[in-house]
């Protein structure tokens, strides 16, 4: 009998709905007729070093990032559910659960494996900070409206140089998010490579930058200022002179279930509304498939 571990999402934007709370029930009626469930709470204490055949992660992207930070060194693929706000890393929908129960059991999907980001924060020589990160890296002002001078080396060679609010290294799940919105470069999921987007540079030449997975990335500070270093949508830590951060490709990636029920360029005109003439309206415009 498989093991498997549920993870939810305690603190919600929204609260499901009735009916979702009904399928979700249903679905976990269904499933353990054929598995052991092991439910885990994401707003309580950290538990981690889970083991399972596979997960089941109901929410949006944040439970996702969440249930990926929990799994420890034990990277069982994780099946997502949407049930927040934007879901783009979700799998299926709550309607699509209950029906979608046989196939987890039978073991009838797909696991796509995407790269994550270990970062390193030096002060002073020692290391101060680690994390794994399924999504981006942040380097940004500490005060806002005050930029930050920024300084970026790739494989030992010094890229650029830049005041502005900051600096995106995201992942290809990443680069729909925050990097999105900076202006930065969509990533198809099975491309490997590094996305750098500036955040407000305060100059006309600097665009986005593409590395590769391999790459080995600086970023530290050369002018006095205050930073933060944001792991995930979490601060990790303030950023002196001094501080250096070390970026570079992680050992391990997520595991993500797939189903076959939806391609990245689906995805994309889903979340983004991408071929609609009207985005605002919802209308269908010339380019959409």
């Amino acid at each position: 009998m498989p093991r498997i571990a549920w993870f939810f999402s305690a603190v919600r934007r929204t609260p499901l709905r009735d009916e979702e709370k009904r399928l979700i029930a249903e679905a976990k009626r269904t499933l353990s007729r054929g598995a052991k469930i092991v439910e885990v709470d994401l707003s309580s204490p950290a538990r981690k070093d889970l083991r399972a055949d596979f997960g089941i992660v109901v929410g949006g992207d944040g439970s996702i990032l969440a249930a990926f930070r929990r799994q420890g060194r034990h990277r069982f693929p994780l099946l997502g559910v949407h049930a927040g706000t934007f879901g783009f890393l979700s799998e299926i929908a709550v309607e699509d659960l209950v029906r979608t129960i046989p196939r987890l059991l039978r073991g009838d999907f797909g696991v796509r494996v995407s790269m994550s980001l270990e970062a390193r924060i030096e002060r002073k020589g020692r290391r101060s900070v680690s994390a794994i990160l399924l999504n981006d890296l942040v380097v940004s002002t500490r005060i806002p409206a005050r930029m930050i001078d920024l300084r970026m080396s790739v494989d030992g060679e010094r890229v650029l140089e830049f005041p502005g609010d900051g600096l995106i290294l995201s992942t290809p799940l990443g680069s729909t998010a925050y990097s999105l919105s900076a202006g930065g470069p969509i990533l198809h999921p099975s491309i490997e490579a590094i996305a750098i987007t500036p955040i407000c540079p305060h100059t006309l030449w600097l665009r986005p930058l593409i590395v590769p997975p391999d790459a080995r990335i600086e970023l530290s500070l050369f002018r006095k200022a205050e930073g933060l270093v944001h792991g995930d949508g979490f601060v990790l830590s303030p950023l002196g002179l001094s501080d250096r951060v070390h970026v570079r490709r992680a050992a391990e990636g997520v595991r993500l279930i797939h189903l076959g029920a939806r391609t990245p360029y689906a995805q994309l005109r889903e979340k983004l509304q991408w071929g609609t003439a009207n985005p605002a309206r919802g209308g269908a415009g010339p380019g959409c498939v």
